[in-house]
Formats: C-alpha cells, structure tokens, sequence
C-alpha cells in the first residue's frame, strides 16, 4: 500500500511538473505573439503616418501649383502590396490630376483618358493593389457611378467587391457619407449583400 501511495505521488509530481511545463511554453508562445502583434500593429501605424505625411505634402504641392482651379487635393492614393504609393488622384470640381509618386510631377488627366471607376480603382485592386487613403468626396462618386453601371457596366466585379469589403471594414456607409456631405447617395451596399449571397 505504501508503494502504491509513493508511486501515485511520484505520477502526480511528474503530472504537476509536465503541466506546469506545458503551461510555460505556452505563455512564452502567447508573450512572443503578443510581441509580434505589437510589432506589426505599430509598424501599421508607422506606415499610416508616412501616408498620412505624403498626402500632406501633396496637398502642398497642389496649393503652391498654379492649376486651373483651386481647391485641388489629393482625393485617393492606391497602394503597391508592399504598401508603397501606385497611384494618387487628386481634383477639384472639374479637372483630375495624378501626381508620380517618384518625381512628385503634377500632370492633368484629359477627361477622355478617365475610363471610369471600374478601370480606375476595381481593376487595379484585382490586381494587387489597395486603398491607403479616400476621402469621403470620392467614395460619393465612386457610390453613384456604381450605382448608375451596375451590374450590366460593370466589368470587374472582384475589384467592386474588393472595394465594397474595403468600405465595409472602414465603416463607410450611406449614413457616413450623407452626414458628412450633406448629401443623399444611393445605397450601394445592397450590392454587397447580393454579392456575398453568391
């Protein structure tokens, strides 16, 4: 009985140390991916402040630029999957611009070289490319340009949805957009919904 009561003990201890074992390897696994996590959380906002400043000193570059119209701003930049500038779009009420992101050259887009947003930015996010920055004005547009070409004129419908996941996880809704514009846009999230029951 005595050997009994010992080798029970001796199984519990080896249990005890076991456990206790487990359970370090595992908040030293949790503690490392804590670690990571922080690290690319502010590694994240490191680049979204790069942004941000690029964007800045674009909106410079326009106001210091003699255009045709004032009020020009940078209204949307897409970003490479490395998250380095592809392209940015700036405008006022009538003319479009794109500014190089290596030269920083300023060049006026003809009205006739707009192909609209489904070559614009759908196409271009199928391909790999993403959203880093849209202003509210430009969300306005591309929702009633959706609104009028879908689903008959609308050729990329992988970028609209890549799109349209964008504007959900950032919280872009009519309501939004209405408030801050004083407008009253279509709802086109109800696209979305028909999309995702695909």
């Amino acid at each position: 009985m005595k050997i009994a009561f010992i080798i029970f003990g001796v199984i519990v201890l080896i249990f005890l140390i076991l456990f206790f074992y487990c359970a370090c390897i595992v908040a030293s696994d949790c503690s490392r991916d804590e670690e990571q996590m922080e690290e690319l959380i502010l590694e994240r906002k490191n680049k979204m402040k790069k942004l941000k400043e690029k964007i800045e000193e674009y909106n410079e570059l326009l106001k210091n630029k003699e255009l045709n119209e004032e009020n020009v701003k940078v209204q949307y930049v897409l970003l490479n999957e490395d998250e380095t500038i592809y392209e940015t779009i700036c405008y006022g009420s009538f003319e479009m611009y794109r500014i190089d992101p290596n030269t920083n050259e300023i060049t006026q887009i003809p009205d006739w070289a707009y192909t609209g947003v489904d070559n614009e930015i759908f196409e271009p996010l199928i391909n790999g490319k993403k959203i880093g920055y849209m202003t509210m004005e430009s969300h306005y547009n591309i929702w009633n340009e959706i609104d009028e070409l879908y689903p008959d004129d609308i050729y990329n419908k992988d970028g609209l949805e890549f799109y349209l996941d964008y504007c959900k996880e950032n919280n872009i809704t009519k309501d939004i957009i209405d408030e801050e514009l004083n407008s009253d846009v279509p709802n086109i999230m109800k696209y979305y919904e028909q999309d995702m029951e695909r």
